[in-house]
């Protein structure tokens, strides 16, 4: 009859619904599924909600309302269920706000200033005022220099164009009683000769190393090129002029610590072998490699030394202090970065030592062309002035370097870049 037929069509219906929610893949963007436990105090409703004979409910726990889920996303509906309506307590313009204090804060009105997140470090010359890396070493080095080729060129070439000037006259007085001596093995030479050969060495060391000292000067092109200054020769001469004194006495106790720690460390290890010879006995194989080994040693002592006192001659002229307390300075600036100073010191000696090789190997040719069409002693000396010469385009590269290298140090240690950027100041 017509009620039984209601009632078949009714069940095929439910049936028909169940059947479809049951077999309903999940949406991707879709929330988790509430999942419920014990105490969780949840209605968690079934696949069939449609069905008012479907539906499981659980114990709730006093203070859980029975139709809210706390583990569900705030103002999500299950599948099935309708909306609450205002007069329940939802909101009737949205169905879901954020917690409060969750997501992001909220974005600026149309117009407000919007504050930077990051700001670049202020760099007034040629480097950032920041610790360097190694980038900023060289890019900074290369900056330095072309921002006052003068004083950073002109002064360096100047410099060791006298000393070189003063190595290769000594050279060329001396050379020809070296070159008689080669031309006879058998005569001996004279006690002037050997005299005036000691003579030559100790002008050669003692004008190069005056003539790096002075080079000291461009330590201060570099100091104000930071600051975004540029130095004028005189100006330049004018401040270094006070430091000359000091600087040859830092240089003469920098070389005796650093030789005399080499010799020293050399004598120790080559004691045992001059024990031996002074007996009369032959040496052996151990004394010999005790031997090699002093000398190993020494060489890290006397590297060890001189980057401990790398920036000795620089914290002298910047910093106008002594001698002694320029190497008080440069023990403590390098004591706590021993192996980045130690990399980076080998790494621009490495360059500077290339490029060194290429100028002298082209100034080699030249004195050797003159070597043979004309007088020897004076091709020697000609390559002696050309080659220290020309390296005065070599050395401010390395000079550069080191300031920045110094000046790195303190602003990792000292916080000086805020002193550098209150110099900048009017």
């Amino acid at each position: 009859d017509a009620g039984t037929h209601v009632t078949i069509v009714s069940r095929l219906d439910v049936s028909c619904t169940r059947l479809a929610r049951a077999t309903r893949l999940p949406h991707p963007w879709s929330p988790p599924e509430p999942v419920s436990g014990p105490g969780r105090g949840t209605m968690v409703p079934s696949v069939h909600a449609d069905d008012p004979e479907d539906t499981m409910t659980q114990p709730n726990t006093p203070g859980t309302p029975p139709s809210e889920d706390p583990w569900a996303t705030p103002g999500w509906t299950p599948a099935g269920q309708d909306a609450p309506s205002p007069a329940q307590g939802a909101s009737p313009t949205s169905s879901w706000e954020p917690p409060p204090g969750a997501g992001h804060d909220a974005p600026p009105a149309w117009g407000a200033p919007v504050p930077p997140s990051w700001q670049p470090s202020p760099q007034p010359g040629v480097v950032p005022l920041r610790p360097l890396v190694l980038g900023d070493l060289f890019d900074g080095t290369f900056r330095a220099v072309r921002s006052n080729p003068a004083v950073m060129f002109g002064f360096s070439v100047l410099v060791m164009a006298v000393v070189s000037l003063v190595s290769a006259v000594v050279e060329w007085l001396t050379s020809g009683s070296l070159l008689a001596s080669l031309d006879d093995p058998q005569g001996a030479l004279t006690g002037e000769d050997s005299l005036t050969q000691v003579a030559s060495q100790l002008s050669g060391a003692l004008t190069g190393t005056l003539g790096t000292s002075v080079l000291t000067v461009l330590a201060l092109s570099v100091a104000d090129a930071v600051l975004g200054k540029v130095t004028d020769l005189g100006d330049a001469w004018t401040r270094v002029k006070p430091r000359i004194l000091p600087l040859v006495g830092w240089t003469i106790l920098s070389a005796l610590i650093v030789s005399g720690a080499f010799f020293l460390v050399l004598a120790l290890f080559g004691l045992p072998l001059i024990l031996t010879l002074s007996g009369g006995n032959t040496p052996g194989a151990g004394s010999v490699l005790i031997l090699v080994l002093g000398v190993l040693v020494a060489l890290l002592v006397t590297l060890f030394l001189s980057t401990r006192l790398l920036f000795g001659s620089v914290a002298l002229v910047l910093e106008e202090i002594g001698p002694l307390a320029a190497l008080r300075r440069s023990w403590t600036l390098t004591g706590p970065s021993f192996w980045r100073v130690l990399g980076r010191m080998v790494l621009i000696t490495l360059v500077t030592a290339a490029a060194t090789g290429v100028i002298a190997g082209a100034v080699s040719i030249l004195g050797g062309v003159v070597m043979v069409l004309g007088d020897q002693a004076f091709g020697s000396a000609l390559v002696t002035f050309l080659s220290g010469t020309v390296s005065g385009f070599v050395i401010p590269i390395a000079a550069a370097f080191e300031t920045l290298m110094y000046l790195d140090e303190r602003m990792r240690q000292e916080n000086f870049a805020q002193t550098l950027l209150d110099a900048t100041r009017p």
